[in-house]
């Protein structure tokens, strides 16, 4: 049988900030959420599930992730979280 383990995480996705000499672009949400996603699957984490939600300033959003692993990949993993 095999054995999932399963992880929440959520991504406050960066938006621009002024500055003296203008906006700085951030990154886009795909470009954020992709960075974000390959750091988990380099742990052997892919996604089960994914949720965007509005914040209560405009424009801004957050992902809530559900992560799956199997187990037997962590158990022989020490040097993760």
């Amino acid at each position: 049988m095999q054995r999932y383990e399963f992880r929440v995480e959520t991504i406050a996705f960066k938006r621009s900030s002024g500055s003296s000499s203008g906006k700085v672009k951030a990154k886009s949400k795909d470009e954020q959420l992709c960075e974000a996603l390959n750091v988990w699957g380099k742990r052997g984490w892919r996604v089960a599930h994914i949720e965007f939600r509005p914040l209560m300033q405009a424009e801004e959003t957050e992902a809530q992730v559900v992560l799956e692993r199997s187990l037997g990949h962590w158990l022989l993993n020490e040097d993760d979280d």
